[in-house]
């Protein structure tokens, strides 16, 4: 069925010229960019919503360790912080 349906196509006189393949392969390339487009931003969603449940359990974790009131050996502090490492610590380490 697809190939009378190719042939069809090609016996039509529009279909055989250069102008129609010309603005089919840049209609064709509009498609795949959306194409593109589209599975980029679902990507990035899926990345969003791990990130948001990592977060959850982060923060959970934190809270129970901190209200634990011991670091169980995971190289926490007692405030379930880790120790040695402060992303947001601006001063310079020689003062």
């Amino acid at each position: 069925m697809i190939r009378e349906i190719s042939s069809l196509l090609y016996r039509l006189p529009a279909a055989s010229s250069p102008e129609f393949a010309e603005e089919f392969e840049g209609s064709w390339g509009g498609v795949l960019l959306a194409s593109l487009f589209t599975e980029i931003l679902k990507g990035t969603g899926d990345i969003h919503e791990v990130s948001q449940k990592v977060a959850v359990i982060t923060e959970s974790r934190r809270k129970r360790m901190g209200m634990a009131g011991r670091t169980r050996g995971r190289g926490m502090s007692q405030f379930g912080e880790p120790m040695g490492f402060d992303p947001f610590f601006t001063s310079s380490w020689n003062g």
